[in-house]
């Protein structure tokens, strides 16, 4: 009986409490979408080259294609095309055959409707590799031009 009672109290002073009235969330405003645009992260692909050769092979040359498309948006600011090269051979040799690199893909990015002023050429001749080796030596991976797409709202490099 005494349980009964206790029972009976409890709900009877549960049912006359008032329950606590929520805390109203404050109202944040939508983001606009002017103001806030997704970042796009840069593009970078590398294009490889037979040793001694500034030629772009037919497999290469499929893959500048599908580069263009991207590099056609409108929101592209540059293109970074830089030429490289294994060690084997002399610097100076080497800075031009990258710098003729860089410029036969240039070419197939502009016969692929890229506007040349986005595109940014250069060479570095044999300074950047992409596997270090000792002098002399030719590294398949090092004969390439780097072609990097950039957007006008991708963060900076550090």
């Amino acid at each position: 009986m005494r349980t009964r009672v206790f029972t009976i109290l409890t709900i009877v002073a549960l049912a006359s409490c008032t329950p606590p009235t929520p805390t109203p969330t404050p109202e944040v405003a939508p983001a606009s979408s002017s103001l806030i645009a997704p970042v796009k992260a840069p593009i970078e692909t590398n294009i490889i080259f037979g040793p001694e050769s500034a030629e772009i092979s037919a497999i290469q040359l499929s893959i500048l294609e599908a580069l263009s498309q991207r590099a056609k948006e409108a929101d592209v600011q540059t293109i970074e095309v830089i030429g490289h090269t294994d060690t084997l051979g002399t610097a100076n040799a080497n800075q031009a055959l990258s710098e003729r690199r860089a410029l036969s893909v240039v070419n197939a990015l502009e016969a692929n409707g890229v506007p040349l002023a986005k595109i940014s050429p250069s060479g570095r001749g044999e300074s950047e590799p992409l596997l270090d080796t000792g002098d002399g030596v030719r590294e398949i991976r090092n004969n390439r031009v780097t072609v990097t797409i950039r957007y006008t709202n991708t963060p900076p490099t550090q």
